[in-house]
């Protein structure tokens, strides 16, 4: 994409920002929440960030998503929000992301008030035929305007670094409840452990790493092979000393059955 093509890209994102406008932007600390707020700036609109902290989000997420709000000048209300008390999250089932979602949203909605409540929801996330969390959130009437317009996850990062977003190429980092196989029952202790085996991760020098739990135990992890024995040493500190470190190529479809993206 061109520079003319990036000026114009900008300039419909732009607009349609404005119509939308005002914005309460769920911030999750992600690339597509942070794109989605730091275009919503550039075209002057009246935004509000909300971020939801639990058990389910890494502790350095929601430290980066108030650093970065703050660093824009943008108001950023943390909302507490802990998904494990729903049953249908305490058993880890299929449908976890639809009643995840449901239950976020009733929580955000209150602290929208006159705004109209957004996320960073994007063009490619569309595709995927089974993605619970998206009826929750077609339900719920949120608007989501990257993919309303047809932005991807590919001219999110182009768009991004033209527009100098820092981190354009911030890896992706879902929630935590993803790192558990379907049927695990997640309690805060194990969500904890696995923060702190990805934020020691990260700073060992990998960036560009997805971990998975399952039953058996074992941790699959996306990573390249080289850098199995650092994983497998820092699992271990974080009290997964147990678990067979196994090195796939992806973790979406991985399993039995059929895996949808939260």
């Amino acid at each position: 994409m061109d520079e003319k093509m990036h000026v114009n890209a900008m300039d419909t994102l732009f607009t349609h920002l404005r119509e939308v406008s005002p914005l309460a932007i769920a911030l999750s600390g992600g690339l597509d929440s942070r794109f989605l707020a730091h275009a919503a700036r550039l075209a002057s609109c009246d935004i509000l960030l909300l971020h939801a902290s639990g058990p389910h989000v890494s502790p350095r997420e929601s430290e980066r998503a108030k650093l970065w709000a703050a660093g824009q000048g943008l108001t950023l209300r943390v909302i507490p929000f802990d998904p494990l008390a729903l049953p249908a999250v305490a058993e880890n089932t299929m449908e976890r992301c639809y009643f995840c979602k449901k239950a976020l949203l009733e929580t955000l909605h209150p602290h929208a008030a006159a705004y109209t409540l957004c996320d960073g929801t994007q063009a490619d996330d569309l595709l995927h035929s089974h993605r619970p969390g998206l009826r929750a959130l077609k339900e719920a009437g949120l608007r989501s305007p990257l993919a309303e317009i047809g932005i991807g996850k590919t001219q999110i990062r182009e768009l991004a670094a033209f527009s100098g977003l820092t981190q354009a190429g911030q890896p992706a980092r879902p929630c935590l409840l993803t790192r558990l196989a379907y049927g695990m029952r997640p309690d805060a202790r194990i969500l904890a452990r696995l923060a702190a085996a990805e934020t020691e991760l990260e700073d060992s020098g990998l960036d560009d790493f997805r971990l998975r739990l399952t039953p058996s135990p074992q941790l699959h992890v996306t990573i390249l092979p080289q850098d199995m024995q650092k994983v497998a040493r820092v699992l271990a500190v974080n009290g997964f000393a147990g678990a067979q470190v196994v090195r796939v190529e992806t973790l979406s479809g991985y399993f039995d059955r059929k895996e949808p993206k939260d």
